[in-house]
């Protein structure tokens, strides 16, 4: 096992899944051994060509094939094991499955609610729908599903980036007094990016710093860091990377600040 995962630690997947198999051949129930290996042969297949990958009457033997494979048969057998179901939702999301990835994040999210992983994934699963799906079923979609935080925070956000800031400024508003479970910081921080696509500049910087004020983990801070990390430099990233603790983030961005303007238009 351990030397499947030193592979994998080196993306070296069909080595790594290799190793994994040899031990599912001879611990069938062994399920940490399956979750690696579907692991492995999702990332593999990303190399494949990805039309070959979708064509139904190709793809049988094929690595997203088998994942899926190994991803079902451990949700079959014990679905709140680790993050499997949202490991299998990054394989529908490589699919471009969008809306079915996102459904089993929120699915992994009521097992697992404090999953970090599932936490981070689910808002670029999100992000996804609205940078690469056709627009009037994405927005039907979104509406349709407005019963959770996260579909409407991102109709709103899909109005910003259409210049529909009235519409998405009022929506977000909304959503701070309605929210159930999303953390308020993201909400901010569009609000934030909003203010300063209408030039109000005062108001943007009152919105940012309620949203730095309001960082309760690793995924608010890293909702802001997508818009200001093309103006840090390597030393910053790096520091970036190592923190861990919220209170350490909302430090990292108002020492950010008083270097630039953190809130470039996105």
């Amino acid at each position: 096992m351990g030397y499947g995962k030193l592979e994998m630690a080196r993306k070296k997947w069909m080595d790594a899944e290799g190793k994994f198999k040899r031990i599912v051949e001879l611990e069938p129930d062994n399920l940490y051994a399956r979750y690696c290996r579907a692991i492995c042969l999702r990332e593999f297949g990303i190399g494949k060509a990805r039309f070959i990958q979708m064509m139904p009457g190709l793809n049988k033997l094929l690595e997203w094939n088998r994942a899926e494979k190994e991803f079902e048969r451990i949700i079959a057998q014990d679905s709140s094991f680790e993050d499997v179901i949202y490991q299998y939702s990054l394989l529908e999301s490589y699919r471009e499955h969008f809306k079915k990835a996102i459904d089993m994040a929120h699915r992994q999210l009521r097992l697992h609610p404090q999953q970090i992983s599932t936490s981070l994934g689910i808002f670029r699963h999100y992000r996804q729908l609205i940078k690469y799906h056709d627009n009037a079923g994405t927005e039907r979609w979104l509406q349709k599903n407005k019963a959770r935080d996260e579909a409407r925070y991102f109709l709103a956000e899909k109005w910003r980036r259409e210049n529909k800031l009235e519409a998405a400024r009022q929506a977000l508003l909304n959503l701070l007094q309605e929210r159930k479970s999303m953390s308020p910081a993201p909400i901010y921080f569009s609000l934030a990016l909003i203010n300063r696509q209408l030039e109000k500049p005062f108001q943007a910087q009152q919105f940012y710093w309620r949203g730095v004020n309001a960082i309760q983990s690793k995924r608010d801070a890293d909702f802001q860091f997508q818009y200001v990390k093309y103006i840090l430099n390597e030393g910053e990233i790096d520091k970036y990377e190592n923190l861990g603790q919220a209170q350490d983030f909302i430090t990292f961005y108002k020492q950010i600040w008083l270097r630039r303007d953190p809130t470039p238009a996105a």
